[in-house]
């Protein structure tokens, strides 16, 4: 738990440490593929991702086009 007591996020929350096992505990870990879009642009999110491991690219297209 020290690890995730590490991530800027929650040390600026200071999550007491029951609060912070319950939400380690709901966590899943998934491992996508180069390439694999995880949401659309203007997609309501339910999910909070993690990127332990590779990188993301975030592209929000010209709103003069929208």
């Amino acid at each position: 738990m020290k690890t995730v007591h590490a991530i800027q996020f929650f040390k600026e929350r200071n999550f007491a440490d029951n609060s912070l096992l319950d939400l380690i505990n709901s966590m899943n870990i998934l491992a996508l593929p180069a390439g694999k879009t995880v949401m659309e642009f203007g997609e309501v999110g339910d999910n909070f991702y993690f990127i332990l491991f590779g990188e993301v690219e975030i592209q929000i297209p010209d709103q003069n086009l929208l």
